[in-house]
């Protein structure tokens, strides 16, 4: 009998370690003690496929605990599709308090897509409060207004997985503020209505389609940004300021141009000219020579140059245009003065005349 108990007390004790081994006691007394009964071979199944199962466990006694119809089976299924066990019990709790139907369903869903049951709940009883940016928009008068809003917003949770988020409905009312300011005549008309513009942008349904209900608009401020029209009148002008410019420069360019030409064509006169005296001065050398011409209408020509060279001298100009205030008809031939013969001389400042012009003087 000894050895008969000695061998039932071993296999009560292994079956206990065995037990002790595969089934986490005191996960198992944890639940027990809270009225929560979990079978050992369910303890024992997630213990052997390495499952968090203690946070398991403490979600579950709070969820029973709470009131909450929901298996352990089911919030395992959530934790291994990377789901958030104590947002969604949390989350069915705070629904059930505050009296918001929503389904133990819709609410795995929504967690598995990753968005705030939590929030999504407290939304759906307090309005969220979200700000659009500062929008800048030209009025019809020119003038840039920049305005913002504060939108008041209730979530619908029905419509939690097939509706438009809030960035889209705060670009909807962007688009609206775009629309009010571009439609206004002028500035003033932006500024005196705010309310006018909630208005506009609640007509504008910019909740449509989305899990929200947009509950009210209000316009958060108004300022006044650069006067546009203005701007570009004054661009303008200075534009045609310096069209203007670039047209004077290429009008006094080619002046100067032109200037250029005219001198250098007076210098090509001159030149002619100067040709055309040489020859003037060499027939009268011949003249001279052949006696063709006398001294004294040479004399008469030299009065005639110097009442000229006067009548110049008075204007500021020689006969040549030029400030030299003498002139020699014979200064081009050197000293070779026609009235002088080879063998003539001066003497005291008194030239010798030829004898052929002598006796033609007498």
């Amino acid at each position: 009998m000894i050895i008969f108990a000695v061998i039932l007390l071993i296999i009560l004790i292994g079956i206990i370690g065995v037990i002790a081994f595969l089934v986490p006691l005191k996960t198992y007394f944890k639940a027990l003690f809270s009225n929560v009964h979990i079978p050992m071979k369910i303890l024992a199944g997630m213990k052997m496929r390495k499952i968090e199962f203690e946070e398991i466990v403490s979600v579950f006694i709070t969820a029973k605990k709470s009131g909450i119809d929901i298996s352990l089976d089911e919030l395992e299924a959530h934790y291994l599709a990377k789901g958030n066990i104590y947002k969604l019990v949390n989350g069915l709790i705070l629904a059930k308090n505050l009296n918001v139907g929503i389904s133990k369903e819709t609410a795995i869903g929504i967690d598995l897509a990753k968005r705030d049951l939590i929030d999504i709940i407290k939304n759906s009883i307090i309005p969220k409060i979200v700000k659009t940016n500062t929008v800048s928009a030209i009025s019809r008068d020119g003038m840039e207004v920049k305005s913002s809003a504060v939108i008041t917003l209730k979530s619908i949770i029905a419509k939690e997985f097939d509706g438009v988020n809030i960035d889209t409905i705060i670009s909807r009312a962007g688009e609206a503020i775009v629309a009010f300011i571009g439609k206004s005549n002028n500035y003033h008309q932006v500024l005196e209505n705010p309310i006018e513009m909630s208005n506009f942008i609640m007509s504008k349904n910019i909740g449509k389609n989305s899990c929200y209900e947009v509950v009210s608009v209000d316009i958060d401020s108004i300022t006044l940004g650069q006067n546009i029209a203005e701007s570009m009148r004054i661009n303008e002008a200075e534009t045609n300021a310096k069209i203007n410019k670039a047209k004077a420069e290429e009008k006094k360019i080619m002046a100067q141009i032109r200037e250029q030409e005219m001198k250098a064509k007076t210098q090509e006169m001159k030149a002619i000219l100067l040709a055309s005296e040489s020859e003037v001065h060499k027939a009268m050398a011949k003249a001279f020579k052949d006696g063709q011409m006398g001294v004294l209408d040479y004399y008469k020509l030299q009065n005639i140059m110097a009442d000229t060279n006067l009548r110049n001298s008075l204007s500021g100009k020689d006969s040549d245009g030029d400030d030299d205030d003498d002139f020699d008809p014979f200064s081009r031939f050197g000293s070779g003065n026609p009235f002088r013969g080879s063998g003539s001389s001066s003497k005291g400042g008194t030239q010798v005349i030829p004898d052929r012009m002598a006796n033609r003087m007498r």
